[in-house]
C-alpha cells in the first residue's frame, strides 16, 4: 500500500542525476553515434550512423534539452542534419588528433558557440591551437560559422581541456605548449576569449622525445585538479614512464603543485576523473589495464600506493565521462568498455569491458567536453521524492552567483515555476520527463542551465535472472541480471518449492522433480516502487516415446510422432527435414536413414532417443489413382513418386476432351492441385501421361487415369 506521507528517498547529486544535456550526444569514431537521452541511466542508446570518419577525437554539443546541435572531428563541422555546416569546411584541426576537438558553449548568447581545435603530431603540430565561432540562429537553425581558423597559439599539442569558471558562467580554456612545461589558461566571458593568457610553467618538461606532446588533459569535475597524459615512445620503452597531476583553481586559473607519477610496468595514455574528484582513471592500452588511484592523495608515493589495476580483455585508449556519470573507454573494435561506479575504489567500481556494441569501430577517442557540465556543486538543483506513488517531488535550486539571482524551472509537462523550491506533482508516472532549471544573474552577464531526466516514480528497476541447472543433482544456480540506476542490496527470492533466499546470487537445490515457478522481488519501502519477475524451472526427467522404424516409397514425406516432455528438441542429420527442431517433424529421407534425437528442458535435463525411416527404392513411377482436393489436406494435390535414377522428365495431365490442364514442371515439383488457369477442375476423370529416361539412357514412358472427387 502507498504511503502518503513523507517519504525521503533523495536522488544523490553524485548518482544518477544529470545536470547538463549540452554532451549528451556523442559522435564518434567511424560514423558512431550514441544518445544519453534514455532516461534510465542503464546505457545509452545507438542511433543512426553519423556522416563522420574520426579516427581519434571529437566532439558534438547539444541544447540545454538534448538535441543535437552539431559535431566535429577537428576538419568540418557536421550539423544536426548531417550536412558539413555553412563555412564548416577547411578547418585547421586535425582527425589524428587525440583531442582534436572541444566545444564551448559562449556565455551570455545561448546562439554563439565556440570550436577550439589542435593539430596533430603527424603534422609537426603546424597549425598549433585555432578557434572558431559557430551561429546556431544561421542557415534556419542548421548553424553558420561566422569565423573560423583564427590563432591560438602556435605552441600547440594534441592535448587541450576546458572547465567551469568558480562563478558557474565563464569557462577557462587550458592549453599546453609543444615540448615543454608550459601552460597557458584563456578566459572565455560574456566578452568573448581574453586577448592575452596566463602563462604558467610547471612540472616535467615534455621534451625528451616528439611523442611526449601526444597525449590527454583532463580536469576533475569539481574544478581542483587536473591531470596530463603523454604517449611512450614505443610500447618497449623502458624508461620510467609518467603521468602528472596539478591544482587547478577555477577562480583563479593558477596550475601548481606539480606531482610527477610513474607507475612501475604501467604506460597510462588516457586518463579520466571520477564524478566525486577523488579517484582517477588511466588507460594502459599495452597491458590491457585500467589503472585506478586516488588523485587526492598528498604525494607521489602515497598516489602510487593506492594503486588498483583492473585487467581488461582489450587495450583500451581514451576514456571520459558521460552524462549518466559513468566513464566510457574506446578501443578500435565495436565495444565501449565502462565503468559503471567509478566513485568505488578496486574492483567495487564494477568494470565491464564489453558494455556497448556498436555498429562499426570506436577508434581511439570519445568527445571532449567541459567535465563539470555533468557536476557542478554551485549552481544546480536536487530534489526528494516527497511521495512516488503520486509523483509528488520537492525541487531546490542553488547558487553562488554573485548577486541577485532568478530562477526559471520548466517540468518537462509544460508547467513552469519561479520559485527556488518548489514543489512539483506529475500527473502521469508511466514516463519521464526533462526537468531544465535556468539560474539568471539580474544585472549581469549570462545564465546556467541545468537539467536532469526525471522518473517521477523514482528509481528504475528492472529484475531478472538466468539460471544454469543439474539435472541429476537438482542444483540450480541463479544469476541475477536485475538492471537499475540504483545500487541495490536488497533482493527476495521465492523458489517456488516453500524455500526463499535473500543473496544476490543464490545456488539451491530442489528435493523432488517438477516444474516450479521462482520469483524474485526487489523491495522497496515504497509499494509503488517494489517489482517482481518470475521464470519456470522444469527441472524433472525428459521422456521420450518414440516407434522404432517406418517405412516409405522412395520420394514420399513421412511425419515422425514423437511424445515427450521436453522443450527443446533437436534432430541429426538435419537434411531432408522440414525443421530439426520441432518435436514432429515432416522428413523425406532418399535412403534409408538413422534419424536422432536429442531433447531437454530449460533446466539442462536431457535424453535422446532415435528411428529408423526405412526407404523402399521405386524402380520408375507411382502415380495415385485418385485425388481428393477439398482443403481437408488429405490427398488435395496429386504428386508422382519417381525414382531418383530419373531425369528428363515430362508430365501431363488431360481431361477426356483431350485438352490439356496441367503440364508439371521441376520448379513446380510436378504437383497439381487440381486447378486449370486457377479454377477448380470439374468432377471427373482425367488421363496423365509421365515421361522420363533412366540412368542407362532407356526412355520410360508410362499413361495411366486419375479420378478427381471435389
Amino acid at each position: 500500500m502507498c504511503s502518503k506521507g513523507i517519504i525521503f528517498i533523495t536522488i544523490m547529486l553524485l548518482h544518477v542525476a544529470i545536470t547538463a544535456q549540452r554532451y549528451n550526444n556523442w559522435n564518434f569514431g567511424s560514423g558512431e553515434s550514441i544518445t544519453f537521452n534514455t532516461g534510465n541511466y542503464l546505457l545509452p542508446r545507438i542511433l543512426p550512423s553519423n556522416a563522420m570518419e574520426s579516427e581519434e577525437g571529437n566532439a558534438s554539443i547539444s541544447d540545454a534539452q538534448g538535441n543535437i546541435l552539431f559535431y566535429t572531428h577537428g576538419r568540418r563541422i557536421y550539423n544536426k542534419l548531417n550536412q558539413i555546416m555553412s563555412n564548416g569546411d577547411l578547418l585547421l584541426g586535425n582527425t589524428s588528433s587525440f583531442q582534436s576537438s572541444i566545444i564551448i558553449p559562449y556565455p551570455g548568447n545561448a546562439a554563439w558557440y565556440y570550436l577550439f581545435t589542435t593539430d596533430a603530431f603527424e603534422n609537426g603540430f603546424g597549425n598549433g591551437y585555432r578557434y572558431h565561432n559557430i551561429d546556431m540562429s544561421g542557415d534556419n537553425g542548421n548553424g553558420t560559422v561566422t569565423t573560423k581558423n583564427q590563432l591560438l597559439t602556435t605552441l600547440g599539442t594534441e592535448r587541450i581541456a576546458a572547465v567551469q569558471h568558480a562563478n558557474g558562467i565563464d569557462v577557462w580554456l587550458i592549453t599546453n605548449d609543444f615540448s615543454s612545461n608550459t601552460f597557458r589558461t584563456w578566459l572565455i566571458t560574456c566578452n568573448g576569449i581574453s586577448a592575452t593568457p596566463t602563462i604558467i610553467n610547471v612540472g616535467e618538461v615534455l621534451a625528451d622525445y616528439p611523442d611526449q606532446n601526444i597525449g590527454a588533459l583532463k580536469i576533475s569535475p569539481d574544478g581542483k585538479l587536473m591531470c596530463q597524459t603523454h604517449f611512450p615512445i614505443d610500447f618497449t620503452f623502458t624508461g620510467n614512464h609518467f603521468f602528472q597531476l596539478f591544482n587547478f583553481n577555477n577562480a583563479t586559473g593558477a596550475i601548481n603543485n606539480p606531482k610527477k607519477i610513474s607507475l612501475p610496468g604501467k604506460y597510462t595514455y588516457g586518463c579520466e576523473f571520477s564524478p566525486s574528484s577523488t579517484l582517477l582513471y588511466l588507460t594502459d592500452p599495452n597491458k590491457k589495464n585500467i589503472l585506478q588511484v586516488d588523485a587526492t592523495l598528498p604525494t607521489p608515493a602515497a598516489i602510487i600506493q593506492s594503486l588498483d589495476t583492473i585487467p581488461c580483455d582489450f587495450g583500451l585508449y581514451g576514456i571520459q565521462m558521460a552524462p549518466d556519470l559513468k566513464l566510457y573507454a574506446t578501443r578500435v573494435g565495436r565495444y565501449l568498455a565502462t565503468v559503471n561506479n567509478p566513485n568505488a575504489k578496486g574492483q567495487a567500481c564494477n568494470f565491464k569491458d564489453t558494455s556497448v556494441a556498436l555498429t562499426g569501430s570506436a577508434k581511439l577517442n570519445l568527445n571532449t567536453s567541459i567535465n563539470n557540465a555533468y557536476f557542478d556543486p554551485y549552481n544546480s538543483f536536487n530534489f526528494t521524492y516527497i511521495d512516488s506513488c503520486t509523483g509528488t517531488l520537492q525541487f531546490n535550486g542553488f547558487s553562488n552567483l554573485q548577486g541577485t539571482v532568478s530562477y526559471l524551472w520548466q517540468f518537462g509537462d509544460g508547467t513552469t515555476s519561479t520559485l527556488t523550491q518548489p514543489i512539483h506533482t506529475y500527473n502521469n508516472l508511466s514516463r519521464q520527463y526533462n526537468v531544465l532549471l535556468t539560474i539568471t544573474l539580474l544585472n549581469g552577464c549570462g545564465s546556467i542551465n541545468r537539467s536532469r531526466i526525471i522518473a517521477p516514480q523514482g528509481y528504475i528497476v528492472n529484475p531478472n535472472f538466468t539460471f544454469n541447472a543439474n539435472c541429476a543433482t537438482r542444483a540450480v544456480t541463479f544469476t541475477n541480471t536485475t538492471l537499475t540506476n540504483l545500487d541495490l542490496t536488497n533482493y527476495e527470492w521465492n523458489f517456488g518449492d516453500g524455500s526463499t533466499s535473500t543473496i544476490a546470487n543464490p545456488i539451491h537445490i530442489y528435493a523432488t522433480p517438477g516444474a516450479y515457478t521462482v520469483t524474485l522481488k526487489v523491495p522497496n519501502a515504497n509499494a509503488c516502487l517494489t517489482k517482481t519477475h518470475q521464470s519456470k524451472i522444469d527441472i524433472d526427467s525428459i521422456n521420450i516415446t518414440l516407434q522404432d522404424s517406418a517405412i516409405i516409397n522412395e520420394g514420399e514425406a513421412y511425419t515422425i510422432n514423437t511424445i515427450s516432455n521436453a522443450t527443446n528438441y533437436q534432430w541429426t542429420p538435419n537434411t531432408n527435414i522440414d525443421n530439426p527442431t520441432k518435436p514432429n517433424p515432416r522428413v523425406q529421407p532418399l535412403v534409408t536413414t538413422l534419424y536422432k534425437l536429442q531433447a531437454s528442458n530449460n533446466a539442462n535435463c536431457n535424453a535422446t532417443d532415435s528411428i529408423i525411416i526405412k526407404v523402399n527404392p521405386i524402380k520408375e513411377v507411382y502415380i495415385p489413382t485418385a485425388i481428393t482436393p477439398n482443403g481437408d489436406g488429405v490427398n488435395d494435390v496429386l504428386q508422382p513418386t519417381f525414382s531418383r535414377r530419373l531425369s528428363h522428365i515430362s508430365f501431363t495431365i488431360y481431361n477426356r476432351w483431350g485438352a490439356k490442364v496441367y503440364e508439371g514442371t521441376n520448379a513446380n515439383n510436378y504437383t497439381w492441385n487440381a486447378k486449370y488457369k486457377g479454377q477448380p477442375v470439374a468432377t471427373g476423370t482425367y488421363i496423365w501421361y509421365f515421361k522420363a529416361v533412366n540412368d542407362t539412357g532407356v526412355t520410360v514412358s508410362k499413361k495411366g487415369t486419375l479420378i478427381v472427387l471435389n
